[in-house]
């Protein structure tokens, strides 16, 4: 089952009488590409509003487990972004298409990694990535567009405590997540900081981050830079009766972590705010998961054995 950025996630057809007390969504097959994301905005736009979605305050329901939040405060902020901005200048020209190499949408990222972290080892293999659903040589074309949008950083091109910042924020969220994730969100297990850019596309569609993939980490942070927005959890969306919708606003400054259920059987994704439509966020990747069935941070065990497939994860 496909699960990356380029495809929507399957839902019930209008006439299916699935809609679960959802307003009813539009038949793919009667849509451009344009207007199907038209009409999901719409869909959600109408999905907040009615209240069919859950509005996440103070606590998470079980679907969404491993979902974390917090504020940075201004030291951690400044630091942060002045690494996001660091990591585009440094990158400036070899920035990836956000959603692979066939994205046309202008949304950008890149890879920041450092010396001392887990990412320093995992740097000189940066060209494996490539999104899931990508064969042959158009695989190889987006490993090519991620190894030249990667970058290793040391001495002068560290902003100033931006490492000690990573440790900060970690230590601020670390006593939210569940208990097994906590030792995975420390500056050691850092992997690589992704700053990207959204570029006038105020829609994201919800998608699953990849662990052998470009969607790489046990446990992902995200911080808003720039721009608001409102983050969509969507969870069990292979399950057109199961599955359930969340949300919650980020605003500048916001961050939120996704491990365990919330990283593993749900998809996210984001509906800028008017105005916010240029926004800027920056991910921090901790933890790889394994190829090996046995080991005990395997992808397998972690995300795959959840949603529908045959075999086992794929290279």
């Amino acid at each position: 089952m496909a699960r990356g950025k380029a495809r929507p996630v399957k839902r019930p057809r209008a006439d299916s009488g699935e809609t679960n007390g959802r307003p009813p969504a539009v038949p793919v097959d009667a849509l451009t590409p344009s207007l199907l994301e038209h009409a999901e905005v719409e869909r959600l736009r109408a999905l907040l509003a009615s209240g069919g979605a859950g509005r996440l305050a103070a606590g998470v329901p079980p679907p969404v487990q491993g979902l974390c939040r917090g504020t940075l405060a201004d030291p951690e902020l400044a630091a942060l972004t002045a690494l996001h901005r660091r990591i585009c200048e440094r990158l400036e020209g070899s920035l990836a298409p956000w959603g692979g190499v066939d994205d046309q949408s202008g949304r950008a990222r890149g890879y920041g990694y450092f010396p001392g972290t887990l990412g320093e080892a995992f740097f000189s293999g940066a060209s494996t990535l490539s999104m899931r659903e990508l064969r042959g040589a158009k695989a190889a074309e987006d490993r090519e567009a991620n190894r030249r949008a990667s970058v290793m950083l040391h001495g002068e091109d560290l902003p100033e405590e931006c490492l000690d910042a990573v440790e900060r924020v970690c230590a601020q969220l670390r006593p939210s997540l569940p208990s097994r994730y906590r030792a995975v969100l420390c500056r050691e297990n850092l992997v690589a900081a992704q700053p990207n850019l959204h570029n006038g596309q105020a829609y994201l569609r919800p998608h699953l981050d990849e662990p052998l993939h470009d969607g790489f980490g046990i446990v992902i942070v995200t911080l808003a830079i720039q721009g608001s927005a409102d983050i969509i959890l969507r969870a069990q969306p292979w399950d057109p009766v199961a599955q359930r919708e969340f949300w919650f606003e980020l605003s500048p400054g916001d961050a939120y972590v996704l491990c365990g259920e919330a990283r593993n059987t749900c998809v996210h994704g984001v509906l800028a705010h008017e105005g916010s439509e240029h926004r800027a966020s920056l991910n921090l990747r901790f933890g790889l998961h394994s190829r090996d069935p046995a080991d005990a941070w395997s992808a397998w065990n972690e995300v795959d054995r959840h949603w529908p497939q045959t075999g086992m994860p794929s290279a």
